[in-house]
């Protein structure tokens, strides 16, 4: 899904929850997108969307709106950056008549990376990415590898 998760330390939904909720929505919300996938074309509604999926949104927007507007201190964090950058990548679906509509557009993106982006600044990402990979004596650590691979997604995904 994202190659900066680290199956050794997120492979629980608790260890997760614990961490951080927006994550542990954008990751359920991406994996509910192909929850019951059937390959049935003939199929009038979408058969892949978990019974969720849509409620799982909602649960997202409403983190994302706090996130922005009533930003606290657990938000300052590597994961909070990891999920801004799943939302980006699999941005959520709406329902519109006959189906659903991916929120995906030009502005969305841009807005989404954006905040990613700031995110990562805000928290000074960029020197706690780099600094354990310039000092040929230390040895970096599961952490410093998980954020230089959070790092390197964000950047490349901004290009």
């Amino acid at each position: 899904m994202a190659p900066f998760l680290d199956p050794a330390v997120d492979n629980s939904v608790d260890t997760i929850r614990a961490s951080n909720d927006l994550l542990l929505l954008a990751i359920l919300t991406t994996a509910a997108r192909y929850a019951n996938f059937s390959p049935d074309p003939s199929a009038a509604q979408p058969s892949w969307l978990h019974g969720s999926y849509h409620s799982l949104v909602r649960l997202v927007d409403q983190q994302l709106l706090r996130l922005i507007t009533q930003p606290n201190a657990n938000d300052d964090s590597l994961q909070t950056i990891q999920a801004l950058l799943i939302l980006v990548h699999w941005c959520p679906l709406d329902r519109e008549a006959g189906g659903c509509r991916s929120r995906f557009s030009e502005s969305s993106w841009w807005n989404m990376m954006g905040l990613a982006t700031r995110w990562a600044v805000h928290t000074g990402l960029e020197r706690r990415a780099l600094q354990p990979f310039l000092n040929p004596d230390i040895q970096p650590t599961a952490e410093d590898v998980r954020a230089f691979r959070t790092w390197v997604y964000l950047v490349e995904s901004d290009h």
